[in-house]
């Protein structure tokens, strides 16, 4: 990856966390129940992974690729709100930006 897009990548995702105190909040959420799996979270993310799997804003992590077992999501991120998809759809602090869950 080159060192612009890189660039470009992380100036997204600190726009989002900017935005909301809620949004650190669900990214330390995300990032704790990726490393802490259990299954109920694993089933949130299941369901949530049908809807974001086939979303037209799920698309290729500019910055980070978080790589994850479910490739409907691995190593993408939401175009929306530019979250990394493995920690988003595993945060349980806010919903979709666009109401699909």
């Amino acid at each position: 990856m080159n060192l612009l897009k890189k660039a470009k990548g992380v100036t997204k995702k600190c726009g989002t966390l900017i935005k909301s105190p809620e949004n650190l909040d669900a990214l330390f959420s995300g990032v704790y129940h990726y490393k802490n799996r259990n299954e109920t979270i694993e089933n949130l993310k299941d369901e949530r992974a049908k809807i974001c799997g086939s979303c037209e804003l799920n698309v290729e992590d500019d910055f980070e690729k978080i790589e994850d077992e479910d490739k409907r999501i691995s190593g993408k991120m939401c175009e929306k709100c530019f979250c990394s998809l493995p920690y988003l759809l595993r945060q349980t602090k806010k919903g979709c930006e666009l109401n699909k869950w």
